[in-house]
């Protein structure tokens, strides 16, 4: 494997990796704040359409 190719790879692990992780904080972020509050308003909508 050449060196160009080697760096190539490096960089494209990297920035998958980085990319995944920001996806991750800001999925998180999201959850535990506005979608889950959201989830659960929609949660507490379909207990009372059921009962």
């Amino acid at each position: 494997m050449k060196e160009k190719q080697k760096n190539i790879i490096q960089q494209m692990v990297v920035g998958i990796v980085s990319t995944l992780f920001v996806i991750g904080l800001f999925y998180y972020a999201l959850f535990h704040g506005v979608i889950h509050d959201w989830a659960m308003k929609i949660w507490q909508m379909i207990k009372i359409i059921i009962n």
